[in-house]
């Protein structure tokens, strides 16, 4: 009995012990006691989390910790990725579960608001696609932002339709372009994201409608061929029973401790419950009630003179380049004029020693020739004589067979030729 006794104590304090730790992890930050979401679960449509990713170990976003699975799919311009592709400062839109007592993603998607050339560049804002976009001291800058390079933005839209940047990254595919946000203007088949024209033939996009599109530009280049368009005013493809949307809803500079402005755009998260009765959903204004404490705060102070510098280390580094480049060519062309000189110094020697040459064989051909001379005129008139006497001879031969022996004597004198009185002389 005292064993079953002990055995009973042990059992309790180790059920304690668990119902404690699982007490305590279901509080962890990766809880959705962490969004302000808490209660029930998130009912067929789940819950939708917007916002900045401003963390890994899992996913940070809007404060929450959401966790996938390694083969998790991750949507970006509507083709499937991997989780590998997700980046801090990227604005992502995740379904969750949490009927498991913390965040578990069921679809996540990177949500980008502009995809095109750069079409101005200043010290703080960029042009791209019609779209003005406000570049802060937080915003993330993959390479250079230079004019006509293609650039993929994330951020936040403000009242006054331009992206607060959260990261400008390298494109999901080159020339493929997209746009996201609200129409300001629709008429003859036609509707304006801003400054983009788009020809779109369909009256069921009306101003205020919040769209998407993917294609490229025309010849015009103003001119944006649309490919794919989804209309959708919040960026999940089903509609989540309940929202924790992060957002930039004042647009203003706001007051330090010491009252003096600073340029400084806050984004807030808000939580709620989408209405159901419209295809295009509304976001309620931030109020005390659904606005939570959590911010990300854009510091626009410092940009210019980070991007200043930039430039100026930048053009400094081009500037060394350039005389780099022209001390190379410099030492370049002296190496070839140094070696055409050299190349013609070498021609000249070599005609030099050609023309010693040439005089010497047209000497030594005039002495064989002075040599000569004499040798072949002695010949010549003792080959006279000779045939004289043979002809002298043939007048005189009574036989024919006398006179053909004559005959072949002639011929073989006058067969020989100049060569071989030449042999003769030498010999």
């Amino acid at each position: 009995m005292g064993g079953f006794s002990i055995n009973s104590r042990t059992m309790a304090i180790v059920g304690l012990i668990i119902a404690s730790v699982l007490f305590a992890y279901s509080r962890m930050p990766g809880g959705i006691g962490g969004t302000g979401i808490t209660g029930t679960p998130g009912g067929i449509g789940g819950t939708g989390i917007y916002g900045r990713i401003d963390g890994f170990g899992s996913i940070w976003v809007n404060g929450v910790e959401i966790f996938y699975d390694e083969d998790q799919v991750v949507l970006r311009q509507g083709r499937d990725r991997r989780p590998q592709d997700l980046k801090i400062g990227q604005i992502v839109a995740v379904i969750i579960n949490e009927k498991t007592g913390r965040a578990e993603a069921q679809t996540i998607e990177i949500i980008e608001e502009v995809n095109g050339p750069i079409e101005q560049v200043t010290d703080d804002q960029l042009i791209i696609l019609g779209q003005k976009i406000i570049l802060t001291d937080d915003t993330i800058i993959y390479g250079d932002l230079e004019l006509g390079e293609q650039r993929a933005v994330n951020g936040f839209r403000a009242p006054d339709g331009s992206i607060i940047a959260s990261r400008i990254d390298q494109p999901l595919i080159e020339g493929e372009l997209s746009l996201r946000g609200a129409v300001n203007r629709a008429e003859n088949g036609k509707v304006w994201i801003n400054d983009q024209e788009l020809e779109i033939q369909s009256e069921q996009i009306a101003v205020g409608n919040t769209i998407e599109v993917r294609g490229r530009l025309g010849a015009e280049r103003r001119r944006f061929i649309i490919n794919n368009i989804k209309k959708r005013r919040l960026p999940f493809d089903r509609r989540p029973a309940r929202i924790s949307y992060q957002g930039a809803f004042e647009n203003v500079p706001t007051l330090d401790t010491e009252r003096s402005l600073t340029n400084i755009i806050e984004t807030s998260v808000i939580e709620f419950r989408p209405e159901i009765d419209d295809e295009i959903l509304n976001i309620p204004k931030p109020n005390a009630e659904n606005r939570t404490t959590f911010r990300n705060s854009f510091n626009r102070e410092r940009i210019a003179n980070r991007i200043v510098e930039r430039r100026n280390i930048l053009r400094e580094e081009t500037r060394r380049q350039v005389e780099n480049e022209a001390r190379r060519q410099a030492e370049t062309e002296s190496r070839r004029q140094v070696e055409i000189e050299a190349r013609r110094q070498a021609t000249i020697e070599v005609r030099r020693q050609a023309e010693i040459e040439a005089r010497r064989q047209e000497s030594l051909i005039q002495q064989q020739r002075e040599v000569a001379t004499p040798a072949l005129q002695d010949f010549e008139a003792r080959r006279q004589t000779q045939l004289e006497a043979i002809q002298q001879v043939q007048t005189e031969a009574r036989s024919e067979a006398e006179r053909e022996t004559l005959r072949s004597l002639e011929r073989e004198v006058r067969r020989k030729t100049d060569d071989e009185i030449k042999e003769e002389i030498r010999d």
